[in-house]
Protein backbone atom coordinates (compact mmCIF):
# COMPACT_ATOMS: atom_id res chain seq x y z
CA UNK A 1 0.00 0.00 0.00
CA UNK A 2 2.98 2.59 0.79
CA UNK A 3 4.84 1.59 -2.56
CA UNK A 4 1.86 2.06 -4.23
CA UNK A 5 1.23 5.64 -2.49
CA UNK A 6 4.84 6.58 -3.41
CA UNK A 7 4.87 5.73 -6.93
CA UNK A 8 1.73 7.68 -7.52
CA UNK A 9 2.73 10.58 -5.65
CA UNK A 10 5.80 10.32 -8.14
CA UNK A 11 3.84 9.85 -11.35
CA UNK A 12 1.34 13.16 -10.55
CA UNK A 13 4.34 15.24 -9.44
CA UNK A 14 6.45 14.28 -12.91
CA UNK A 15 2.92 14.90 -14.78
CA UNK A 16 3.02 18.17 -12.77
CA UNK A 17 6.16 18.90 -14.29
CA UNK A 18 5.13 18.33 -17.81
CA UNK A 19 7.51 15.33 -17.62
CA UNK A 20 10.54 17.63 -17.90
CA UNK A 21 13.94 17.49 -15.92
CA UNK A 22 15.00 21.48 -15.13
CA UNK A 23 17.14 22.85 -17.88
CA UNK A 24 20.84 23.53 -16.98
CA UNK A 25 21.38 27.27 -17.40
CA UNK A 26 23.71 28.23 -20.78
CA UNK A 27 25.73 30.20 -18.24
CA UNK A 28 27.33 27.03 -17.07
CA UNK A 29 28.57 26.22 -20.72
CA UNK A 30 29.76 29.62 -21.38
CA UNK A 31 31.80 29.52 -17.90
CA UNK A 32 33.45 26.48 -19.45
CA UNK A 33 34.69 27.99 -21.96
CA UNK A 34 35.48 31.60 -19.98
CA UNK A 35 37.60 29.69 -17.62
CA UNK A 36 39.44 28.04 -20.83
CA UNK A 37 40.23 31.38 -22.01
CA UNK A 38 41.62 32.72 -19.05
CA UNK A 39 44.00 30.10 -18.46
CA UNK A 40 45.16 30.10 -21.89
CA UNK A 41 45.68 34.21 -21.90
CA UNK A 42 47.71 33.66 -18.99
CA UNK A 43 44.85 34.92 -15.90
CA UNK A 44 47.68 33.43 -12.80
CA UNK A 45 50.50 35.53 -14.57
CA UNK A 46 49.17 39.17 -15.60
CA UNK A 47 46.35 39.04 -12.77
CA UNK A 48 47.10 36.44 -10.12
CA UNK A 49 45.04 37.99 -7.18
CA UNK A 50 41.85 38.20 -9.20
CA UNK A 51 42.44 34.76 -11.23
CA UNK A 52 42.16 32.97 -8.29
CA UNK A 53 39.35 34.36 -6.73
CA UNK A 54 37.77 33.56 -9.95
CA UNK A 55 39.13 30.00 -10.13
CA UNK A 56 37.65 30.13 -6.22
CA UNK A 57 34.20 31.51 -7.49
CA UNK A 58 34.02 28.96 -10.03
CA UNK A 59 34.72 26.17 -8.11
CA UNK A 60 31.83 27.43 -5.95
CA UNK A 61 29.42 27.23 -8.39
CA UNK A 62 29.82 24.26 -10.18
CA UNK A 63 29.43 21.90 -6.69
CA UNK A 64 26.53 24.02 -6.51
CA UNK A 65 25.45 22.61 -9.72
CA UNK A 66 26.55 19.32 -8.72
CA UNK A 67 24.40 19.55 -5.47
CA UNK A 68 21.41 19.75 -7.53
CA UNK A 69 22.41 17.73 -9.95
CA UNK A 70 22.17 15.52 -7.31
CA UNK A 71 18.61 15.42 -6.21
CA UNK A 72 15.62 14.21 -7.41
CA UNK A 73 14.82 16.32 -10.51
CA UNK A 74 11.49 17.70 -9.92
CA UNK A 75 13.28 19.01 -6.64
CA UNK A 76 15.92 20.63 -8.94
CA UNK A 77 15.89 24.93 -9.10
CA UNK A 78 18.95 26.07 -10.82
CA UNK A 79 17.95 29.63 -10.39
CA UNK A 80 20.98 30.17 -7.42
CA UNK A 81 23.34 28.01 -10.16
CA UNK A 82 21.98 30.66 -12.69
CA UNK A 83 22.72 33.69 -10.64
CA UNK A 84 25.96 32.17 -9.14
CA UNK A 85 27.23 31.40 -12.96
CA UNK A 86 26.18 35.02 -14.61
CA UNK A 87 28.33 36.81 -11.38
CA UNK A 88 31.26 34.20 -12.99
CA UNK A 89 31.20 35.51 -16.13
CA UNK A 90 30.71 39.16 -15.25
CA UNK A 91 33.59 38.95 -13.44
CA UNK A 92 35.50 36.90 -15.92
CA UNK A 93 34.89 39.50 -18.02
CA UNK A 94 36.64 42.19 -16.08
CA UNK A 95 39.84 39.58 -15.84
CA UNK A 96 40.09 39.44 -19.61
CA UNK A 97 40.31 42.99 -19.80
CA UNK A 98 42.87 43.07 -16.90
CA UNK A 99 44.83 40.80 -18.82
CA UNK A 100 44.87 42.81 -22.11
CA UNK A 101 45.57 45.61 -20.62
CA UNK A 102 48.66 44.06 -18.63
CA UNK A 103 49.25 42.43 -22.20
CA UNK A 104 49.45 45.33 -24.08
CA UNK A 105 51.86 47.31 -21.70
CA UNK A 106 54.41 44.26 -21.56
CA UNK A 107 53.94 44.63 -25.23
CA UNK A 108 54.61 48.24 -25.53
CA UNK A 109 57.40 48.10 -22.80
CA UNK A 110 59.27 45.28 -24.78
CA UNK A 111 59.11 47.15 -27.63
CA UNK A 112 60.80 50.08 -26.37
CA UNK A 113 63.22 48.12 -24.72
CA UNK A 114 64.18 46.70 -28.07
CA UNK A 115 64.44 50.22 -29.91
CA UNK A 116 66.54 51.09 -26.61
CA UNK A 117 69.28 48.29 -27.06
CA UNK A 118 69.31 48.85 -30.89
CA UNK A 119 70.12 52.22 -30.23
CA UNK A 120 72.55 51.26 -27.55
CA UNK A 121 74.26 48.85 -29.86
CA UNK A 122 74.70 51.06 -32.56
CA UNK A 123 76.45 53.50 -30.48
CA UNK A 124 78.26 50.72 -28.96
CA UNK A 125 79.65 49.88 -32.64
CA UNK A 126 80.54 53.12 -33.47
CA UNK A 127 83.00 53.01 -30.37
CA UNK A 128 84.25 49.64 -31.09
CA UNK A 129 85.96 51.24 -34.31
CA UNK A 130 88.06 53.52 -32.08
CA UNK A 131 89.15 50.86 -30.05
CA UNK A 132 92.69 48.71 -30.50
CA UNK A 133 91.11 45.40 -30.44
CA UNK A 134 86.98 45.45 -30.17
CA UNK A 135 86.94 41.58 -30.88
CA UNK A 136 85.47 40.66 -27.32
CA UNK A 137 82.69 43.65 -27.25
CA UNK A 138 81.80 43.21 -30.90
CA UNK A 139 81.20 38.94 -30.32
CA UNK A 140 78.34 40.48 -27.08
CA UNK A 141 77.21 43.05 -29.51
CA UNK A 142 76.26 39.82 -31.79
CA UNK A 143 75.16 37.65 -29.44
CA UNK A 144 72.47 40.73 -28.26
CA UNK A 145 71.33 41.42 -31.57
CA UNK A 146 70.77 37.08 -31.77
CA UNK A 147 68.48 37.37 -28.85
CA UNK A 148 67.15 40.38 -30.05
CA UNK A 149 65.70 38.15 -33.07
CA UNK A 150 64.46 35.83 -31.16
CA UNK A 151 62.82 38.05 -28.84
CA UNK A 152 60.89 39.64 -31.53
CA UNK A 153 59.98 36.34 -32.54
CA UNK A 154 58.63 35.77 -29.03
CA UNK A 155 56.54 38.79 -29.00
CA UNK A 156 54.81 38.14 -32.65
CA UNK A 157 53.67 34.74 -31.07
CA UNK A 158 52.86 36.62 -27.83
CA UNK A 159 55.01 34.80 -25.57
CA UNK A 160 55.98 37.92 -23.69
CA UNK A 161 57.03 36.12 -20.49
CA UNK A 162 59.81 34.36 -22.34
CA UNK A 163 59.91 37.50 -24.41
CA UNK A 164 60.98 39.73 -21.17
CA UNK A 165 63.66 36.94 -19.74
CA UNK A 166 65.91 37.02 -23.14
CA UNK A 167 65.57 40.90 -22.42
CA UNK A 168 67.82 40.49 -19.52
CA UNK A 169 70.14 38.43 -21.21
CA UNK A 170 70.20 40.81 -23.87
CA UNK A 171 71.14 43.71 -21.51
CA UNK A 172 74.24 41.72 -19.54
CA UNK A 173 75.33 41.24 -23.24
CA UNK A 174 75.30 44.97 -24.01
CA UNK A 175 76.46 45.64 -20.60
CA UNK A 176 79.46 43.50 -21.33
CA UNK A 177 80.21 45.15 -24.60
CA UNK A 178 80.20 48.68 -22.57
CA UNK A 179 82.28 48.07 -20.35
CA UNK A 180 85.17 46.44 -22.61
CA UNK A 181 84.61 49.79 -24.87
CA UNK A 182 85.21 52.00 -21.36
CA UNK A 183 87.68 50.12 -20.73
CA UNK A 184 89.92 51.32 -23.54
CA UNK A 185 88.23 54.78 -24.21
CA UNK A 186 86.86 55.81 -20.76
CA UNK A 187 90.22 58.20 -20.83
CA UNK A 188 88.05 60.40 -22.76
CA UNK A 189 85.44 61.38 -20.61
CA UNK A 190 88.20 61.40 -17.69
CA UNK A 191 87.80 65.29 -16.93
CA UNK A 192 91.77 65.35 -15.55
CA UNK A 193 92.67 63.79 -18.29
CA UNK A 194 90.85 66.27 -21.25
CA UNK A 195 91.66 68.94 -18.59
CA UNK A 196 95.57 68.17 -19.23
CA UNK A 197 95.10 68.01 -22.94
CA UNK A 198 93.58 71.17 -23.05
CA UNK A 199 96.10 72.66 -20.90
CA UNK A 200 99.23 71.20 -23.26
CA UNK A 201 97.22 73.03 -26.20
CA UNK A 202 96.62 75.83 -24.74
CA UNK A 203 100.50 76.12 -23.38
CA UNK A 204 101.78 75.06 -27.05
CA UNK A 205 99.47 78.14 -28.84
CA UNK A 206 101.05 80.36 -26.14
CA UNK A 207 104.46 79.81 -27.15
CA UNK A 208 103.81 80.25 -30.84
CA UNK A 209 102.25 83.39 -29.92
CA UNK A 210 105.13 84.20 -27.90
CA UNK A 211 107.87 83.55 -29.91
CA UNK A 212 106.11 84.24 -33.16
CA UNK A 213 107.50 80.65 -33.93
CA UNK A 214 105.56 77.37 -35.82
CA UNK A 215 103.75 74.39 -33.80
CA UNK A 216 102.15 70.94 -34.51
CA UNK A 217 99.43 70.34 -32.53
CA UNK A 218 98.05 66.58 -33.28
CA UNK A 219 94.38 65.16 -31.99
CA UNK A 220 94.19 61.83 -32.33
CA UNK A 221 90.57 61.32 -31.80
CA UNK A 222 89.48 64.02 -34.44
CA UNK A 223 92.80 62.64 -37.00
CA UNK A 224 93.45 66.24 -37.07
CA UNK A 225 97.53 67.65 -37.57
CA UNK A 226 97.12 71.45 -37.64
CA UNK A 227 100.09 73.81 -38.41
CA UNK A 228 99.51 77.29 -36.07
CA UNK A 229 102.43 80.15 -36.57
CA UNK A 230 101.67 83.01 -33.86
CA UNK A 231 99.29 81.10 -32.71
CA UNK A 232 97.56 81.19 -35.93
CA UNK A 233 96.36 78.43 -38.04
CA UNK A 234 98.09 77.63 -41.31
CA UNK A 235 96.62 74.33 -41.86
CA UNK A 236 94.77 71.26 -40.76
CA UNK A 237 95.72 67.42 -42.34
CA UNK A 238 94.04 64.33 -42.18
CA UNK A 239 96.16 61.73 -40.13
CA UNK A 240 96.23 57.96 -39.80
CA UNK A 241 97.15 56.02 -36.46
CA UNK A 242 98.34 52.55 -35.98
CA UNK A 243 94.87 50.08 -34.66
CA UNK A 244 95.94 51.06 -30.81
CA UNK A 245 96.32 54.93 -31.78
CA UNK A 246 93.70 56.27 -29.56
CA UNK A 247 95.53 54.65 -26.88
CA UNK A 248 98.93 56.57 -24.60
CA UNK A 249 101.33 54.88 -26.08
CA UNK A 250 103.19 52.75 -22.73
CA UNK A 251 106.00 50.31 -24.51
CA UNK A 252 107.77 49.25 -27.89
CA UNK A 253 104.86 46.92 -29.64
CA UNK A 254 101.47 48.11 -28.62
CA UNK A 255 100.57 49.99 -31.47
CA UNK A 256 99.62 52.93 -29.68
CA UNK A 257 100.72 56.69 -30.28
CA UNK A 258 102.15 58.82 -27.49
CA UNK A 259 100.65 61.54 -25.82
CA UNK A 260 102.27 64.73 -24.23
CA UNK A 261 104.73 67.87 -25.14
CA UNK A 262 107.58 66.92 -27.59
CA UNK A 263 110.02 68.59 -30.18
CA UNK A 264 111.03 67.48 -33.52
CA UNK A 265 114.54 65.87 -33.22
CA UNK A 266 115.23 65.13 -36.96
CA UNK A 267 113.82 66.16 -40.52
CA UNK A 268 114.35 63.39 -42.87
CA UNK A 269 113.73 63.85 -46.30
CA UNK A 270 113.97 60.63 -47.56
CA UNK A 271 112.94 57.63 -45.45
CA UNK A 272 110.86 54.16 -45.69
CA UNK A 273 107.72 56.24 -45.94
CA UNK A 274 108.93 59.14 -47.97
CA UNK A 275 109.45 62.00 -45.60
CA UNK A 276 109.87 62.30 -42.07
CA UNK A 277 109.56 64.07 -39.00
CA UNK A 278 111.43 62.37 -35.87
CA UNK A 279 110.14 63.83 -32.20
CA UNK A 280 111.65 63.04 -28.66
CA UNK A 281 109.45 60.24 -27.69
CA UNK A 282 110.43 59.10 -24.86
CA UNK A 283 111.15 61.97 -23.40
CA UNK A 284 111.37 62.27 -19.48
CA UNK A 285 107.48 62.01 -18.80
CA UNK A 286 107.30 59.03 -20.92
CA UNK A 287 109.84 57.60 -19.00
CA UNK A 288 108.66 58.31 -15.47
CA UNK A 289 105.04 56.73 -16.82
CA UNK A 290 106.70 53.76 -18.46
CA UNK A 291 108.69 52.96 -15.06
CA UNK A 292 105.76 53.57 -13.18
CA UNK A 293 103.80 50.95 -15.33
CA UNK A 294 106.31 48.29 -14.88
CA UNK A 295 106.71 48.48 -11.22
CA UNK A 296 102.46 48.10 -11.29
CA UNK A 297 103.20 44.49 -13.80
CA UNK A 298 101.29 46.63 -16.80
CA UNK A 299 104.15 46.19 -18.65
CA UNK A 300 105.43 42.69 -19.91
CA UNK A 301 108.57 41.61 -18.81
CA UNK A 302 111.59 41.70 -21.33
CA UNK A 303 109.79 44.90 -23.09
CA UNK A 304 111.07 48.51 -23.57
CA UNK A 305 109.36 51.24 -23.97
CA UNK A 306 110.04 52.09 -27.69
CA UNK A 307 111.10 54.80 -29.74
CA UNK A 308 111.20 56.05 -33.45
CA UNK A 309 107.84 58.09 -33.30
CA UNK A 310 108.04 59.84 -36.73
CA UNK A 311 105.68 61.95 -38.39
CA UNK A 312 105.87 60.64 -41.49
CA UNK A 313 104.18 60.61 -45.50
CA UNK A 314 103.09 57.13 -47.11
CA UNK A 315 99.73 58.05 -46.83
CA UNK A 316 96.59 58.74 -43.92
CA UNK A 317 95.79 54.62 -44.56
CA UNK A 318 96.87 53.99 -40.82
CA UNK A 319 99.55 51.74 -41.28
CA UNK A 320 101.40 52.53 -38.94
CA UNK A 321 103.33 50.93 -35.31
CA UNK A 322 102.17 53.87 -33.43
CA UNK A 323 103.44 56.69 -35.65
CA UNK A 324 100.88 60.01 -37.22
CA UNK A 325 100.92 59.42 -40.88
CA UNK A 326 100.24 61.66 -44.03
CA UNK A 327 99.74 61.52 -47.58
CA UNK A 328 102.73 62.76 -49.31
CA UNK A 329 101.41 65.87 -50.41
CA UNK A 330 101.00 67.16 -46.89
CA UNK A 331 103.95 66.03 -45.69
CA UNK A 332 105.43 68.23 -48.09
CA UNK A 333 104.12 70.93 -46.92
CA UNK A 334 104.90 70.78 -43.70
CA UNK A 335 108.48 69.36 -43.99
CA UNK A 336 108.94 73.02 -45.26
CA UNK A 337 107.42 74.78 -42.38
CA UNK A 338 108.57 73.08 -39.60
CA UNK A 339 112.76 72.83 -38.28
CA UNK A 340 114.71 70.85 -35.52
CA UNK A 341 113.03 71.75 -32.04
CA UNK A 342 109.33 72.94 -33.80
CA UNK A 343 107.12 72.12 -30.82
CA UNK A 344 104.70 68.78 -31.50
CA UNK A 345 101.59 68.56 -29.01
CA UNK A 346 99.99 65.20 -29.27
CA UNK A 347 96.60 64.96 -27.56
CA UNK A 348 94.04 62.62 -27.09
CA UNK A 349 90.77 65.20 -27.94
CA UNK A 350 91.01 69.02 -27.59
CA UNK A 351 88.24 69.89 -25.44
CA UNK A 352 86.07 68.38 -22.76
CA UNK A 353 83.18 67.83 -25.05
CA UNK A 354 85.09 66.11 -27.69
CA UNK A 355 82.78 64.02 -30.08
CA UNK A 356 83.93 60.46 -27.68
CA UNK A 357 82.53 61.68 -24.31
CA UNK A 358 79.14 62.82 -25.59
CA UNK A 359 79.04 58.72 -27.60
CA UNK A 360 79.48 57.33 -24.29
CA UNK A 361 77.59 59.92 -22.12
CA UNK A 362 74.98 58.84 -24.90
CA UNK A 363 74.80 55.21 -23.92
Amino acid sequence: MRNWLITTFLCISLFAAGCKAPQVPPEVQEAEVQEHNLWRAGGAEYAPEDYQKYSESYREAKNKLIKERAKFIWFRKYEPVEIAFKNLLDSGEKILEKIQKEKEIKSNRITSQLTGFKSRIDSIKDLCLMVSDGTDARFNLMHAEVLMREVDLLHQKGDLEAAEKKLEEISFSIKDAEDLVLSGLGRYIDRKITGTWKKWVEETLSESRKKGIVVIIVSKFERKLSVYKKGKPLGTYDIGLARNGLADKLHAGDYATPEGKYRIIKKLPSSRYYKALMINYPNREDEKKFNLAKKKGLVPSGVSIGSLIEIHGGGNDSLTDGCISLENDDIDKIFNLVEVGTPVTIVGAIGNLNKISLMIKGL
